[in-house]
């Protein structure tokens, strides 16, 4: 892996983490494509890192990762139809067959990715695919060198895991955010819900989502649930406490 010349095109969350992760193995991106300067605001760069916003300065790469929207795919790795370079897009819920490149691939890591905060690399999960044998080695040696944990799958299974990933990530903490708007609307400290975050996602993992269940729906509680019913005004705040309490509630006939 030494020998091969990495290529990063994008210069969002997931072009900001790929870069740190080589970074903390001592592998340098030798040539990171941005659209413009100011693009490249709050990257570091290693001494080796050439930064460009010139796609052509990237054809001297062995591999390319397109860290950049699923809509802009297609057209950008058309850049390397003709080119033995190694393309690879990033995204979970992309096929493999949406990259336009001579050679393909797929590096997914389901994570929640934010720009300048750091999370520790080692052991993420990293879902590949390539289109052929030759290419599937490189990508298992490459992922092993950053130390992450391979799996792999193909796209209808990366597209159902990324399905899941936004349930398990998007819609949990949009639940977040409308707890924390409703506290701050009676001034009550939002910290406080800290450590139940923590623990909720522990206990999910530890014991397993069916069986951390608690609260007044899965205890089959109505008297709570009404109370809290005739708390809200809100009616879009309401309906979704309301859903969510009826398949709560529901669930508790298959857990039984």
């Amino acid at each position: 892996m030494e020998s091969i010349r990495v290529g990063v095109v994008g210069t969002g969350n997931y072009a900001w983490h790929l870069i740190e992760c080589f970074k903390a193995h001592s592998f340098s991106v030798d040539v990171h494509f941005g659209r413009n300067d100011a693009s490249f605001e709050g990257f570091i760069h290693p001494p080796k890192t050439r930064k460009t916003c010139s796609l052509e300065e990237l054809m001297d790469c062995d591999l390319i990762f397109l860290c950049i929207s699923d809509s802009a795919v297609k057209s950008v790795s058309k850049h390397w139809a003709n080119h033995p370079a190694l393309v690879l897009h990033v995204s979970g819920g992309l096929g493999i067959q949406a990259l336009q490149s001579q050679n393909k691939g797929v590096f997914y890591i389901p994570q929640s990715f934010s720009k300048g905060r750091r999370i520790a690399y080692d052991g993420l999960p990293v879902c590949i695919e390539a289109d052929s044998d030759e290419n599937q080695s490189t990508l298992v040696a490459l992922a092993e060198m950053l130390q992450l944990e391979v799996h792999p799958l193909n796209s209808d299974q990366r597209r159902r895991l990324h399905l899941a990933a936004v349930m398990t990530n998007n819609f949990s903490n949009y639940l977040f955010i409308q707890s924390e708007d409703w506290m701050k609307q009676y001034n009550i400290d939002p910290s406080i819900l800290h450590p139940l975050i923590l623990e909720t996602a522990k206990k999910a993992i530890d014991l397993g989502p069916k069986y951390a269940q608690t609260g007044p729906a899965i205890r089959g509680d109505m008297g709570t649930v009404k109370k809290h019913l005739r708390l809200i005004k809100n009616m879009k705040l309401k309906s979704l406490y309301r859903r969510l309490t009826r398949d709560i509630f529901e669930s508790r006939e298959k857990k039984l």
